[in-house]
């Protein structure tokens, strides 16, 4: 299962710091489990600093983490947690930069991922609301099924619940309002009386508003059960993690509207089914309050497709009403061309600002053109697959020089149980000596050939200096190595230039090419 918090980076500083942190070699076997979207591991501060300039609100939120941790009962890879976690990302937050982290310094394996608060899409903020905890909850565990493990299933009986199952109590057993909030105080409950009631347990950290609870649990209804005994039959808000989410107000009229008009046979009957939840004003404009709403919704406020004169087509006219409604849908197309024409029009501003800006990177970075970046890049590339060979042979070297002092140990371990095999005369005698110690007289003639094949001038070269030879091998090894991931951090900073400028230029990029930057050396 998958563990996942959310939280906020307010502070450049800190930001810089916390990629640092995440990016750390020991916790994430040399930036092997490591990745990048749409920016540089080593500039993404810069880059998600350059974002949020675009946009029109910023926030003081400058950046996010997502936290994901996995149960060690799991017994998943670090490969396999990068894999969801950037999984996770493309399925909830497709059009934002970040930088993701895999550690597996601790026992159980777990993902940091840091996330611009702006998009590059439309430099809209990140959605920083508990519906967007839940998503990533859900995709998380969507994800942890089809990859095999498991998910954390919610505990359905919470404070929530107990509240609810002590308020039913009480009311059972009390004749007057007053009573219901004496009963509460004996049982340790803090109370809060204003607009709204709201009530906290022993523990609890915080105070639940009743009405949150459902409908049978307001100040009204609750008063209703108690002094006139009335049954309420409860109808509760969707509820995640001890928090309530409302319906928006013209959203639920919509899809009422939508349900009875099903139903309905005429349009007073509509107005009939409309009532059971509804007050209903008549006029100049047709109006509805819910039971729980503050203030009526005029219809034609919902839309055109929502008017009176509309609704009323629906029952009287039916042909008119669908010719009226492809009209409306026609307009509506109209306007959404119109806006995007707009945003083209923004947008290729948007480009030419940052083309210059883009250019005037380049020349601060000693790069005088796109093709002087592109032949920067050949050199570099072509630099470190020389070092890579280089490091393969030295690798063939150390190999060598390492079979040779295996073989002298084989030869020596097992050679009294060659004499051995040697010393015997009788053959029945040596067929089944042969039999028991196959295996140990393979592994000293192998020894002998490999000894053999390594004299030079005739003569076996000595420990001491096979031992000197795979030291010096080590150290030109781990000297080349250094120099290469230089090169490699090199490349990866003019290939992030690179990537931009083509998004700018309108290159085509090869989509293999869009995380160039993830690939393991």
């Amino acid at each position: 299962m998958a563990y996942i918090k959310l939280s906020q980076i307010k502070s450049e500083g800190y930001l810089k710091r916390a990629i640092n942190y995440i990016l750390n070699p020991q916790k994430t076997e040399n930036r092997i489990n490591t990745a990048t979207y749409m920016c540089s591991s080593e500039f993404a501060d810069l880059e998600f600093a350059e974002v949020r300039k675009q946009a029109v609100r910023k926030g003081k939120v400058i950046a996010h983490e997502i936290y994901q941790s996995f149960s060690p009962e799991d017994d998943i890879t670090p490969q396999k947690a990068l894999a969801i976690g950037r999984e996770l990302m493309r399925r909830t937050f497709p059009d934002f930069q970040y930088v993701i982290a895999t550690h597996n310094d601790k026992e159980h394996i777990h993902n940091h991922i840091i996330i611009c608060s702006v998009n590059f899409d439309n430099f809209h903020m990140f959605p920083n609301k508990l519906a967007t905890l839940e998503r990533v909850r859900q995709a998380s565990n969507e994800l942890c099924k089809e990859y095999g493990y498991s998910v954390i299933t919610p505990n359905p009986k919470g404070h929530r619940e107990k509240l609810k199952a002590v308020i039913d109590e009480i009311i059972k057993n009390c004749d007057t309002y007053n009573d219901f909030f004496r009963e509460l105080k004996k049982r340790g409950y803090e109370i809060k009386i204003g607009k709204y009631i709201s009530l906290k347990g022993i523990g609890n950290k915080s105070f639940i508003r009743t009405a949150t609870l459902g409908s049978a649990y307001t100040d009204k209804n609750i008063r209703k059960r108690i002094e006139e005994k009335a049954v309420i039959e409860n109808v509760e808000r969707n509820v995640y993690a001890n928090a309530a989410k409302k319906m928006p107000q013209r959203l639920r009229l919509k899809r009422f509207i939508n349900e009875n008009l099903k139903t309905a046979k005429d349009f007073d009957s509509f107005i009939l089914l409309m009532q059971k939840d509804y007050s209903v004003k008549f006029g100049k404009h047709l109006a509805f309050k819910h039971t729980t709403g503050r203030r009526f919704l005029r219809l034609d406020s919902l839309g055109e497709e929502y008017s009176e004169e509309m609704l009323r087509l629906f029952f009287g006219d039916p042909a008119e009403y669908k010719t009226r409604l492809d009209e409306i849908s026609a307009m509506k197309i109209l306007r959404l061309k119109a806006t995007d024409e707009t945003a083209r029009r923004y947008i290729y501003r948007r480009n030419a600002h940052t083309e210059i800006k883009m250019l005037n990177y380049l020349h601060a970075c000693n790069i005088q053109s796109y093709e002087v970046l592109k032949e920067n890049i050949s050199q570099l590339e072509k630099r470190i697959a020389d070092y890579r060979s280089d490091i393969q042979k030295i690798n063939a070297q150390i190999s060598a020089s390492r079979s040779i002092t295996n073989a002298v140990r084989e030869y020596w371990r097992y050679k009294p149980v060659y004499q051995k095999y040697l010393s015997l005369t009788e053959e029945s005698a040596k067929e089944v000596y042969l039999q028991n110690y196959s295996a140990e007289i393979a592994k000293y003639k192998n020894a002998v050939e490999v000894m053999n094949n390594s004299k030079i001038n005739g003569v076996l070269p000595r420990s001491s200096v096979l031992k000197s030879e795979i030291l010096k091998f080590t150290e030109d090894k781990e000297n080349i190595s250094a120099k290469q991931d230089k090169l490699l951090l090199e490349l990866e900073r003019l290939k992030t230039i690179k990537h931009n400028a083509d998004i700018i230029l309108g290159t085509d990029i090869p989509k293999t090419s869009k995380h160039y930057y993830n690939q393991e050396r």
